[in-house]
């Protein structure tokens, strides 16, 4: 039997959510700014989302999206000229680790895959005529490098989500017709794009 709850938080709409199995059973919710400018993030129970153990202010735009690596949680922000926060799960009262956006990154994330060791950073390509990119960071967070999907003339634009699979990322536009992009190395990063006609 299928059996729904009604959780009610005294915070503004969900806007990004990912499971924590360290020690345990968790949900990490992120929530939209609040009256005060901040966004807000909680550590519940997976199995009774009312049972909260950290309740964290988070002076930034907008929460994007959230991911836990190892006993690490990332948190992919909009703000002004950071894009990451790196919080322990045991202790995220502590000061977070920040993370500024590398050198031709103007946007904020938009999601966020693991795989091959590291977390691939995916920004959609939407500022004026700003191109997609993906920024590789360790699963710490530190940067490694940036891929602009770009390629004899091909410019990749409006990018929504990244997946990871067998050592190549797959990123999916949100554009009519929509695109799918094939990105792996070949002598170098290279891109192959299908359109969803």
């Amino acid at each position: 039997m299928t059996l729904f709850r009604n959780i009610k938080y005294n915070h503004k709409d969900v806007v990004a959510e990912v499971t924590d199995t360290n020690s345990g059973q968790f949900l990490w919710v992120g929530f939209k700014k609040d009256t005060n400018g901040n966004c807000r993030f909680l550590k519940v129970s997976a199995h009774d989302p009312n049972q909260i153990y950290f309740d964290v202010n988070l002076a930034v735009e907008e929460i994007k999206k959230m991911r836990v690596s190892g006993s690490n949680l990332l948190i992919g922000v909009d703000h002004g000229t950071n894009y990451i926060y790196r919080y322990s799960v045991f202790n995220p009262l502590s000061t977070p680790t920040i993370f500024a956006r590398p050198s031709g990154v103007i946007e904020a994330p938009v999601d966020v895959v693991e795989g091959g060791s590291a977390l691939w950073w995916l920004f959609p390509g939407i500022t004026g005529s700003e191109i997609a990119k993906i920024v590789k960071t360790n699963t710490y967070g530190t940067f490694q490098e940036t891929i602009t999907l770009q390629q004899s003339g091909e410019e990749i634009h409006n990018a929504k989500s990244i997946t990871y699979s067998g050592g190549e990322l797959w990123v999916v536009t949100y554009t009519a017709p929509a695109q799918g992009v094939r990105v792996f190395q070949s002598g170098g990063w290279m891109i192959q794009v299908t359109s969803f006609v």
